[in-house]
């Protein structure tokens, strides 16, 4: 029962955001009301979950299938990260350590590698596949 009331709440959000739902003539005033509803559908589906997934999370097979599936997400976010450190650091002025010029390139090669792995999983997987060559330099 908890599962199917879990369900339905997530529902309702998509349904609230269906594009087709929505109005098209809203204004800055029909804005604000249109955010705290949809704040109050997120809240009670958060509350709906954490009640349905249990007081101390998900289950260890659930949990690994969770982790799985998001890691080249996390593995390419981590590779961005250091990449932009890197970059912020070259460009900062009067920076009294120069950063080597393979370490520039190794990053960037990691970045793209992670970002063309993802890349990989929309063309297989997604809705709205990717074409078959995508050139991420």
């Amino acid at each position: 029962m908890e599962l199917w009331v879990s369900k339905s709440a997530l529902v309702d959000i998509i349904n609230f955001l269906d594009p087709s739902a929505i109005e098209f003539a809203r204004t800055f005033e029909t804005y604000l009301q249109w955010k705290k509803d949809f704040t109050k559908l997120l809240k009670e589906w958060d509350k709906i979950y954490v009640k349905h997934s249990g007081a101390k999370g998900t289950t260890k097979e659930m949990n690994d299938l969770h982790m799985a599936a998001m890691l080249p997400l996390n593995e390419l976010i981590t590779a961005n990260e250091n990449f932009h450190n890197l970059e912020v650091m070259i460009a900062k002025p009067g920076n009294p350590i120069p950063v080597p010029e393979f370490r520039l390139l190794a990053l960037e090669e990691k970045f793209c590698e992670k970002l063309t792995g993802v890349c990989e999983i929309f063309k297989d997987y997604g809705t709205d596949p990717l074409v078959e060559h995508f050139n991420i330099r």
